[in-house]
């Protein structure tokens, strides 16, 4: 894992960012907070409490942030209920970065492995609608926190809807 305790690296930070308890893509900037989940076993996954970033009837997308790990997680109806599916090809990470508008497309494909964190990391994630049409977020950590054995417990992102034109 990334060693936090060294990072004394200050953000640019977009001072028009909007704190937020919902998650709302949009191409505006907004910032969250995403706390640190451990999963000990397959069946917890389903447990798993992160952002809904997208919901329809027939799936939805979980942005969260699983063993200092960020994964956008993609559930999808089965009969009644919604069942986690595999990921598909749907993350890249940038890289440090200085500020959120500094993401922008690299010249790598999306993976499905989720990413892990790093203090300043910039990451695209990509999620499907229901009418087929491809969107991407751009997410930037401009913070975190430890708990009192120096572990991640969450970590602080600016995120919006990547332009891709």
């Amino acid at each position: 894992m990334t060693n936090f305790l060294k990072c004394n690296r200050q953000p640019e930070r977009n001072t028009s960012t909007k704190v937020t308890s919902e998650w709302e893509p949009t191409k505006e900037v907004k910032e969250v907070v995403l706390n640190n989940m451990t999963k000990t076993t397959k069946e917890e996954e389903d447990r798993l409490k992160g952002i809904t970033i997208y919901s329809d009837f027939n799936q939805k997308y979980i942005l969260s942030l699983v063993d200092g790990h960020l994964k956008l997680a993609n559930y999808n109806r089965n009969g009644a209920d919604m069942k986690y599916y595999n990921l598909h090809d749907n993350a890249i990470s940038i890289g440090v970065q200085q500020s959120i508008d500094r993401i922008a497309f690299p010249d790598k494909k999306f993976s499905c492995v989720p990413l892990q964190v790093e203090p300043f990391g910039g990451y695209i994630f990509k999620y499907r609608t229901e009418d087929d049409v491809d969107c991407f977020i751009r997410l930037y950590v401009t913070g975190y926190k430890l708990d009192s054995n120096d572990s991640l417990k969450s970590i602080t992102v600016q995120y919006n809807l990547m332009d891709t034109k």
